[in-house]
């Protein structure tokens, strides 16, 4: 054999290892998210997060990375101390690339309103030790909560998930949706725009298969803080729309073009498969309700895909019709009745959008869509007030996000008749609603300067049509805190500041009171 033909042959066997460890190395190593591992939580890049507390048992989630495409054993243990000395709980749970690889074990027989630490061992290494924490049951005495919604990666630093991580007090956040952005890069907030350094997402198109869903979680979930923060506290999640496609109901989504992007049943599937993989929640629908001892009942509310029908604007014939719907027949009778029938002093109801009445008429850049919210279904919104009214039901507190805005409302029989009477107090208040900001998407000042978002806010308080309004911040960001006693909520907003570079930085900017029976908010 010549030398040169010898050299070609070299060549030619060199090319072949290399293609050969191409298509057979899977891209779980060397997967393009692979850039934000971080070596020291190999193989469990993605931490630890719990979730879904009940007062006997909370689910446990990770996930681990495997070099190669294989089922993985993975042992799980729950334990009293951080030790792990006592421990009460443990198993083998096996993973695969069927579920990409992550890991969810719903860990029964635990005491009420104890505290626990988990940990998770696979290919010879450990998970980091999370912590968690079962709803109490009897008699309570308080509650506190974390409200967040709106955390974009590419328009800041998670600071405010750092914050939420830190505190000592809580017995678990809640995320009313939004988690991340189905965009691509640079694509969501305006038509264009360059993302933080460092904070680009994965995949940097738009999501639309099963492998694009799991890729932007798994960005997400490489974030020190959001990992962080899920180590620390347990979550109560709900979707919204954007874990989905923007604008989402049942049939379709504003942000989806079959003609271009495919089938929406599809694209649906797809979706909310990787969130039942990747978020600590049990499978199953997304509404629920968890009991907080006598004290509180948490009302979750899916008001995308369960019954949501398409978003019209309010000059369309059919904008009042009574077939139009946010929850849907099934999740309204179950809603209603379970407010009903509840015995629970408070009565929390987690929405995803706005519930109260806010006009938003006066031209500004982009105001509000009022299509989108509890607004834009107003015969069902009323339904459900209407409810509330005669049933006599007290205490209901709504805890919203998705406006991008910090804001209180009072919620009265008023939103009925148009307020057409002059003084407020004749009117019978039924509820109150408390929206907590994003933690890092746009909020106005990202359209305006903070001077015209302050001018709007002053707008908002001072039009006679927001008598109900008692609150709004439009420009900053962070999360609020929700403190319950039996004989008030009190409402925190935190705000932190800033977002394009790292800090420890946050301030209470607000504190509301809503009084036992009330449903009328004050400061004091």
């Amino acid at each position: 054999m010549s030398k040169r033909v010898k050299t070609n042959y070299a060549v030619l066997l060199i090319m072949g290892v290399l293609l050969l460890s191409i298509f057979t190395c899977t891209p779980y190593e060397a997967r393009e998210d692979a850039t934000y591992f971080d070596s020291n939580l190999k193989p469990f890049y993605h931490g630890v997060a719990s979730g879904d507390p009940l007062s006997d048992r909370v689910i446990i989630w990770t996930r681990v990375t495997p070099k190669w495409d294989r089922e993985v054993n993975v042992k799980w243990k729950v334990s009293a101390d951080s030790s792990f000395e006592k421990i009460i709980k443990s198993g083998v749970v096996t993973t695969s690339s069927i579920q990409d690889y992550t890991v969810k074990v719903d860990v029964v027989g635990l005491e009420p309103g104890s505290h626990y630490y988990y940990q998770f061992n696979a290919l010879g290494a450990n998970s980091i030790i999370g912590n968690t924490k079962t709803m109490p049951v009897g008699n309570v005495d308080s509650l506190k909560f974390v409200l967040l919604t709106g955390t974009n990666i590419e328009h800041g630093y998670f600071n405010g998930y750092a914050r939420v991580a830190d505190r000592k007090d809580l017995d678990a956040v809640i995320h009313t949706g939004d988690y991340f952005y189905e965009y691509g890069t640079g694509k969501y907030g305006s038509s264009s725009y360059e993302p933080i350094p460092g904070r680009t997402v994965i995949p940097i198109h738009e999501l639309l298969v099963l492998d694009d869903y799991r890729l932007r979680y798994s960005r997400y979930r490489l974030d020190k803080n959001l990992r962080k923060a899920h180590q620390k506290h347990p979550f109560i999640v709900v979707w919204d729309d954007h874990e989905i496609a923007n604008d989402c109901y049942v049939d379709g989504a504003q942000n989806h073009q079959p003609e271009t992007e495919g089938d929406w049943e599809k694209r649906k599937k797809a979706a909310t498969t990787a969130y039942f993989e990747w978020m600590p929640i049990r499978p199953g629908k997304v509404y629920r309700t968890i009991k907080c001892g006598d004290l509180a009942e948490l009302t979750m509310l899916d008001e995308r895909l369960e019954g949501r029908t398409k978003q019209l604007k309010k000059n369309n014939p059919d904008f009042n019709n009574c077939d139009r719907a946010l929850l849907g027949n099934n999740q309204y009778n179950w809603f209603m009745d379970n407010l009903k029938q509840s015995d629970e002093n408070w009565k929390l109801v987690v929405s995803q959008v706005n519930m109260a009445h806010w006009n938003v008429q006066h031209p500004h850049i982009k105001m509000p869509k009022i299509k989108d919210k509890w607004t834009g279904y107003p015969c069902e919104r009323d339904k459900v007030l209407r409810s509330i009214a005669e049933n006599n039901l007290e205490n209901i507190v709504i805890l919203s996000g998705d406006n991008h805005s910090s804001a209180a409302f009072e919620i009265t029989d008023g939103i009925m008749d148009k307020y057409k009477k002059d003084d407020y107090l004749e009117y019978r208040p039924l509820a109150v609603e408390f929206v907590t900001p994003s933690m890092t998407s746009p909020n106005y000042d990202y359209f305006t300067t903070v001077d015209s978002a302050q001018a709007i806010e002053r707008m908002y308080l001072n039009d006679p049509k927001n008598k109900f309004f008692k609150y709004v911040d439009l420009t900053n960001h962070g999360y609020l805190l929700v403190t319950v006693s039996k004989p008030q909520i009190r409402a925190d907003w935190y705000f932190v500041d800033p977002l394009d570079e790292k800090s420890d930085k946050e301030y209470l900017a607000k504190t509301l009171f809503v009084k036992d029976k009330s449903s009328r908010l004050n400061a004091n």
